[in-house]
């Protein structure tokens, strides 16, 4: 029996362990061999099986959909038989988190209501020994496939992600916040991408109750938020300088020194106030969002930070000129490597000039 012997009565097995076979067997294949089943692949989109479904997508995103269209319609059509009946049809969301993923690659934009409709899916299943909503991926990859093909509703369908903390199953309060996280981080990312200014409101409503949300999707909102309007951003981002979690502070320092030039004097202003307000370990960070700055402002500011009576602040400006590499960043640290008070600062900036 040749191999494609083997693989032609493989494929067509009753087995699903045969069937995974083949299909793994032709995505090891090289091209242009692998081309010869592509005929096979597609037709796999309709296995009953929902993990032959996921590796025939795979095979056919990996061999670049054999040169040929995308089955948009064989995708969408597997889509919708195995959400008819999910948690039998598609244990795991493992099929459809892939045909969602390889819709959204293809930017496939007549699938926007599919991609709605994957934000909206829910399946509790049963995982180790309680219950679990397996969807969550899930809706985290639809997410980031609105942000890709930005179709009618994204707004709403995001904002309804954004704002979701309910785990749908029973769990300790201090977990269930935990539990659609990703999708929430992914939602803030989205809204920043389709550009919607509407998303404006969203996040600023989510940045003014920061306190009911995780740290990382709170600074996922700060970034889509310079993104949208910079403008928004500069009214409500500086008072998380100021904020006793370091993460936020970093987040928000970050997030300033990535608005536009126009805006970089009063950045600046704000990153050396919190230069020395801020929390001793996040002022290095603040050294760093200034040296990313590529204007005169910042130059000034680290300037600023290198004469500052408090030494941290003075430390938090090597680190910063350090990664900033000009020649008036280079001058700035010679003079601290010879002139600084501190020997912990002269030895840093001598370290910096070393490496330079």
């Amino acid at each position: 029996m040749t191999r494609d012997d083997d693989v032609t009565k493989t494929i067509r097995s009753r087995k699903v362990a045969d069937r995974l076979s083949a299909l793994s067997r032709i995505r090891k294949m090289k091209m242009p061999e692998r081309e010869t089943w592509s005929a096979a692949v597609v037709q796999a989109l309709e296995d009953s099986s929902n993990l032959a479904v996921q590796s025939a997508v795979r095979c056919l995103r990996e061999s670049g959909w054999f040169g040929e269209r995308t089955p948009i319609d064989e995708l969408r059509a597997a889509y919708d038989r195995l959400s008819l009946d999910g948690l039998k049809r598609d244990p795991g969301c493992i099929a459809r988190i892939e045909i969602v993923e390889a819709l959204a690659e293809a930017d496939s934009f007549e699938c926007g209501d599919l991609f709605i409709h994957a934000t909206e899916t829910v399946q509790v299943e049963r995982s180790g020994n309680g219950l679990e909503d397996m969807a969550v991926p899930l809706r985290a990859q639809a997410a980031a496939a609105i942000a890709r093909v930005r179709p009618q509703g994204a707004l709403t369908a995001l904002t309804l992600l954004l704002f979701d903390m309910d785990p749908r199953v029973e769990m300790p309060n201090r977990d269930a916040m935990y539990a659609t996280a990703s999708v929430r981080k992914v939602a803030a990312q989205a809204i920043g991408a389709i550009g919607d200014p509407g998303g404006v409101a969203v996040l600023t409503l989510r940045l003014a109750h920061s306190n009911e949300e995780l740290p990382d999707v709170v600074v996922e909102c700060m970034d889509a938020l310079v993104h949208l309007d910079n403008e928004a951003a500069l009214r409500r981002l500086p008072a998380f300088l100021n904020s006793p979690n370091e993460y936020l502070v970093v987040g928000a320092a970050t997030a300033l020194a990535r608005v536009e030039d126009v805006h970089h004097e009063k950045v600046v202003e704000r990153l050396i106030e919190a230069s020395h307000s801020a929390p001793l370990e996040c002022r290095d960070a603040i050294g760093l969002a200034l040296a990313s700055m590529r204007s005169q402002h910042a130059d000034a500011g680290l300037a600023t930070m290198a004469h500052f009576p408090d030494e941290t602040v003075r430390h938090a400006a090597v680190v910063g000129l350090a990664q900033r590499g000009s020649e008036t960043a280079h001058a700035l640290l010679r003079r601290l490597a010879e002139l600084d008070p501190v020997d912990q600062v002269r030895n840093s900036a001598r370290d910096a000039l070393s490496a330079s």
